[in-house]
């Protein structure tokens, strides 16, 4: 018999806890396997407050009652989606009683809609405290998400949710189309400060509202390390994700002191007009300063800095190049990418994503001499990029843009991952009336399954294909 440890390892991955009846059949083989998948089994716990009906709230209410609580402290993550509906404060009741009993609570998943009428007064306070005195919860993940009805050009209400954690993971999500005011913002960076041993902060702001003419002035990276300023001593964040936030490079100048350990950056759909510039000067700090990331995803990289940055070292794992503007996408960049960034850490990277959902040079044919570029990456494991094909290349039988992948990736010994979804064409040229009998991202997608499905034939490729986001992806594993 495998030790318990390994068991337990193997029935968390993915692949298999995912499979809830797999899980609830193996559990019957022995009382070891009973165990160890049990605690996979209640390792989650969810609350939805507007799909659970009330009887399924006495149920539990029955089951704290009895005595029966087995199954409690196996629960590490605690999801909270938490609706304004009639019976709302019923499920507050419950977790009144269920939290002091989570003594294994790990995370915390809190999905707070918000609509005009608020949350019974005190409740969400209440909430927070006992929370707050779990002794073992490092990571803390909060969506501010409008109600469907919501109406008013003002925030409704003065606090969100913001338990007295002393965190190692912070995860913000604004989907509202009102920006946080000041208040809110002081709370969210009180938690950054209050939390010593954070090691990943990310904040996102979804991109559908912030363009909006009511949300208000952007969000600012300084507002979130405001109360940071007077801490005694340094953060030590590792990870760091921004997405529609206003990231300046004097901001990031001046909380450096929390950065001096970041191995993850992302920064994504900063709204600044000098977006390109304040990346390009950030990079230019971390590498005065002699800080290599590991995993960098920016979607703006004209400015001189970004390149003269990632080919100044060795050592990234992960890369995400996403395009979103026009000098991002000449023909000297290219070059400069595959000759200059990517021989620098041919032998680390591990993944790389190139492109978007859009028409730029990243995503047409891969020339010869970039195609042996790429395939010195021998440790490369996943590699994603959009391809730009188009109808009449589908009439002509021309695969030349794909196929120029094809056999580079054949090269690559590592490999086991590449997803090529064709750009959509219904962002491009084709707009498709109601009702038509044509689509021609589905004739495309069709000629890229053929294409692949002919080369998996006479190479040694093993090809599965998934349907996913109206694009086909290709998950090659090697022999």
């Amino acid at each position: 018999m495998l030790p318990h440890e390994i068991i337990y390892e193997i029935f968390d991955l993915d692949i298999i806890s995912s499979d809830t009846d797999t899980l609830c059949h193996l559990r019957c083989v022995s009382k070891d396997f009973y165990e160890q998948i049990t605690k996979i089994l209640f390792s989650t716990f969810k609350i939805k407050s507007l799909f659970y009906l009330p009887e399924k709230c006495q149920d539990i209410k029955d089951i704290l009652a009895s005595g029966k609580e087995s199954i409690f402290h196996h629960i590490k993550s605690l999801h909270l989606e938490m609706f304004p509906c009639s019976h709302v404060d019923m499920w507050f009741d419950v977790l009144e009683t269920l939290i002091p009993r989570l003594a294994n609570l790990q995370a915390v998943k809190w999905d707070h809609v918000l609509s005009n009428n608020d949350y019974p007064p005190l409740v969400v306070e209440d909430l927070e405290t006992r929370l707050g005195l779990l002794p073992n919860v490092d990571e803390y993940f909060l969506t501010i998400r409008q109600h469907p009805d919501f109406i008013g050009s003002e925030f409704p209400t003065k606090r969100i949710p913001v338990p007295p954690f002393n965190l190692r993971k912070l995860s913000v999500q604004w989907w509202f189309s009102i920006r946080p005011p000041s208040p809110i913002m002081s709370q969210i960076s009180t938690l950054v400060a209050n939390s010593p041993d954070l090691e990943s902060l990310s904040f996102d702001v979804t991109h559908d509202f912030n363009f909006e003419y009511h949300f208000g002035d952007q969000v600012l990276f300084e507002e979130v390390f405001s109360a940071t300023s007077s801490l005694p001593t340094d953060l030590k964040l590792k990870s760091l994700e921004t997405r529609a936030i206003e990231v300046t490079s004097d901001d990031f100048r001046r909380h450096l002191r929390h950065f001096r350990h970041l191995e993850r950056l992302r920064i994504r759909r900063d709204p600044n007009l000098e977006a390109p510039k304040n990346i390009g000067e950030i990079l230019q700090v971390l590498l005065a300063e002699r800080i290599f990331l590991k995993c960098l995803l920016v979607d703006v990289f004209h400015h001189p800095g970004v390149f003269e940055y990632l080919a100044s070292y060795s050592g990234i794992e992960q890369l995400a190049l996403k395009p979103r503007h026009t000098f991002d996408c000449t023909p000297e960049l290219v070059d400069q990418f595959f000759f200059s960034v990517l021989p620098a850490h041919s032998t680390t990277l591990k993944w790389l994503r190139l492109g978007m959902d859009w028409t730029t040079i990243w995503s047409g044919f891969l020339q010869p001499e970039h195609q042996e570029c790429l395939k010195q990456c021998k440790a490369l494991e996943y590699l994603y990029c959009w391809l730009l094909l188009e109808v009449e290349d589908v009439e002509d039988q021309n695969a030349d843009v794909l196929t120029s992948w094809l056999e580079t990736i054949n090269k690559i010994p590592s490999l086991r991952q590449f997803k090529c979804p064709p750009i959509a064409i219904s962002h491009r040229t084709y707009f498709l009336s109601v009702g038509s009998e044509h689509n021609p991202d589905s004739s495309i997608r069709r000629f890229v399954k053929h294409v692949v499905g002919d080369f998996r034939s006479h190479c040694r490729i093993d090809c599965e294909w998934t349907f996913r986001s109206n694009n086909y992806s290709k998950r090659c594993f090697f022999h």
